[in-house]
């Protein structure tokens, strides 16, 4: 296409933007330059124009993203600059989350100094709490959608696994983000004024504009995903993060000879590398290391908690000092509620089972409520979108929040529910009494939490383009504060303060609490969960991805109803069958003392006599079984030979 467009320029003198030329050119915006590479690779019939793929760090985090929000930013300054100081202390509070997710905000982000790549993507994770309620009238609500449609197909853009409906959710994703950058710029010219004369003393408008290779280039992504795979397997970030290690080995330089000096440490690295590499290989092959750095064995148990002795502290102590917290109130015998519903084995539906004061005297705490052990880190281990193994670390506290899969039934239930982590505690407890499951000492794990509701009649979603929003539930609600076996957290949680509803005292008590910070006396109204967090995140809110789909509330069928009743249906998260690690360690599960086979009567004579005569039954059975195979084998063998229907093959999804 490129000799034949420089034909018609140079033989038959065609203009470079005339009509012969640009109807050649046009479709695949081409110019009439010859490549080095299409020269030389056109005889083996190899095109290296569509080799060229995306850059997803330069094209869309510091091109599109980036002057998106300096845009916003230039709005902000014309309606009110003192706007702009409520957005930099909107950013300052939003709280951090992950170990690598994101970071803590600067005092003055609206500066955008010293900002790089990473900057920018997690300032479009939280930027719709932060700009909510800055705009006037209409332009808000556009603001928002905008936003919420970047961030979405941002998320989709950056998946490390892609199937044929994750690709098609990307195509409408970008369908979705064109209309409203539309929008958004229709809307942006009004925003920046009228136009200036030459001699004008004002500052001349700065319209949004949408007409550059970046903005047009978001198109191409789906197909380079088709083509070459993920967009992290040739991401530009991988080579800028490279710059590290070079600017490491600066500071040991003596600035003079720079480049000698550079060589030598990276040299010196290498063979410090190449030394301690047979050690590692070897540690990894016993299975004592991991790739990423973290002990294999912690990565099979659902959550850690370490319980050192160093921890102990004075539990009634702790409870008089605070007898007035609301947070405090009937702490004790919701705790035994709670140990004495898992100790009998009832399945935790969110509402504890209620004991009566005899049952609870029959659950003794040893030594009292003088000792106890608090985990001041909680670890879980859950598996991604994308089969891997990840952690989060999270420290209780105000800003610890977690999700578990929600027991609502209805239709249109939330798929989780959310509770701030206060304490975690190990508590040594000893059942006593007739009905003891275990007369055994055995610690038991649990988290003290404070459980947020779904805000109602509150519509979010993909579809509607709207964060989910939650709030904590009032004080006087008996349900307002609990307890929660930690092998039921799926996740960590990032919630981000809804700004613009404000703060109130009505949820909980004016005052100090051991449900707030310090320096705190009152709680945001409301919360919008972070579903931009991280990929993962993402993809539980959005259905993508394996064992994601399943947490969502299904309709039920009539195959639901032939379920046989021994079965059971799964629930949904496979860490909930991990073990954790005190179990583990004891060389039993926490399940194992609960429902013990001899209790049961399993072992007794009369059920032996029934044993055996249903295995003589089963033994003919199987006999007849055989026989039955062995016959299907024999016609399986000949429509093989006459060329019978050999079934058909499930098609799954492929993934690049």
């Amino acid at each position: 296409m490129v000799c034949a467009a420089r034909r018609k320029i140079y033989k038959l003198g065609n203009p470079i933007k005339g009509t012969a030329v640009e109807r050649i050119l046009k479709d695949k915006s081409l110019v009439p330059t010859l490549n080095a590479f299409a020269e030389r690779l056109t005889p083996f019939s190899f095109n290296i124009y569509p080799v060229l793929v995306v850059d997803l760090m330069h094209e869309f985090e510091l091109g599109v993203l980036k002057s998106v929000i300096k845009h916003l930013i230039r709005i902000l300054y014309i309606i009110d600059p003192g706007l702009v100081s409520t957005l930099n202390q909107r950013f300052a509070a939003i709280p951090p989350f992950g170990i690598d997710g994101i970071r803590c905000f600067p005092p003055n982000v609206a500066k955008m100094r010293q900002r790089v790549a990473r900057h920018f993507e997690d300032m479009l994770q939280c930027a719709i709490p932060a700009f909510e309620g800055l705009f006037p009238g209409k332009d808000d609500a556009i603001i928002k959608r905008l936003l919420f449609r970047l961030s979405e197909w941002h998320a989709l853009a950056k998946l490390q696994v892609h199937s044929d409906e994750s690709l098609n959710q990307l195509n409408l994703a970008l369908k979705k983000l064109a209309a409203e950058i539309w929008q958004f710029q229709k809307k942006g010219l009004i925003r920046t004024g009228g136009p200036t004369t030459s001699t004008s003393s004002t500052a001349r408008p700065k319209s949004f504009n949408i007409l550059t290779y970046k903005f047009h280039a978001l198109g191409d992504y789906s197909r380079s995903i088709q083509m070459f795979g993920t967009t992290d397997s040739y991401t530009m970030q991988t080579g800028e993060l490279a710059h590290h290690m070079i600017k490491k080995f600066y500071r040991h330089t003596n600035k003079r000879d720079v480049a000698t000096a550079l060589t030598k440490q990276e040299r010196r690295r290498t063979r410090i590398q190449r030394q301690l590499g047979d050690h590692t290989s070897e540690e990894m092959s016993l299975g004592t290391l991991s790739p990423d750095g973290m002990e294999e064995s912690l990565t099979e148990y659902h959550h850690v908690m370490c319980a050192l002795p160093c921890n102990a502290f004075n539990l009634a102590s702790f409870l008089r000092e605070n007898e007035s917290d609301p947070a405090i109130k009937n702490f004790v015998p919701k705790m035994k509620d709670h140990l004495l519903s898992r100790l009998y084995g009832y399945e935790y539906d969110g509402d504890e089972h209620l004991f009566t004061d005899n049952e609870r005297n029959d659950l003794q705490i040893v030594s009292g409520l003088n000792w106890a052990i608090e985990s001041t880190i909680l670890q879980v281990n859950y598996t991604t979108y994308d089969i891997h193994r990840e952690q989060d670390v999270m420290r209780p506290g105000p800003a610890c929040f977690a999700i578990t899969l929600s027991w609502e039934n209805s239709p249109n239930a939330h798929p989780f529910w959310y509770c701030q982590v206060i304490r975690v505690f190990h508590i040594l407890v000893l059942h006593v009494g007739p009905n003891a499951w275990s007369r055994s000492p055995q610690i038991m794990e649990l988290l003290w939490v404070c459980w947020l509701r779904v805000e109602p009649r509150y519509n979010w979603g993909l579809r509607e383009a709207w964060l989910p929003k939650v709030g904590f539930v009032p004080d006087n609600d008996d349900l307002a504060f609990g307890f929660l076996d930690p092998s039921l957290v799926i996740h960590g949680c990032h919630l981000i303060p809804c700004f613009s509803d404000g703060r109130m005292a009505a949820l909980l008590r004016q005052g100090a609490s051991v449900a707030r910070r310090s320096s705190e006396d009152n709680d945001w109204c409301s919360f919008y969960v972070n579903i931009f967090a991280n990929q993962d995140m993402f993809c539980r809110f959005a259905a993508i991805g394996v064992g994601h789909e399943i947490q969502y509330p299904m309709q039920p069928t009539s195959s639901d109803n032939e379920m046989d009743e021994g079965d059971e249906p799964d629930s949904g998260d496979d860490e909930d069958n991990c073990p954790t690690a005190t179990q583990v360690n004891s060389g039993r599960g926490m399940d194992d003392s609960v429902a013990s086979p001899a209790s049961d009567g399993w072992n007794s004579d009369e059920n032996n006599d029934e044993e055996f005569e249903r295995d003589e039954d089963d033994e003919d059975e199987d006999e007849d079984e055989d026989e039955d195979e062995d016959e299907d084998e024999d016609e399986d063998e000949d429509d093989l030979e006459d060329g019978g229907d050999m079934g058909d093959d499930d098609s799954e999804d492929v993934r690049y």
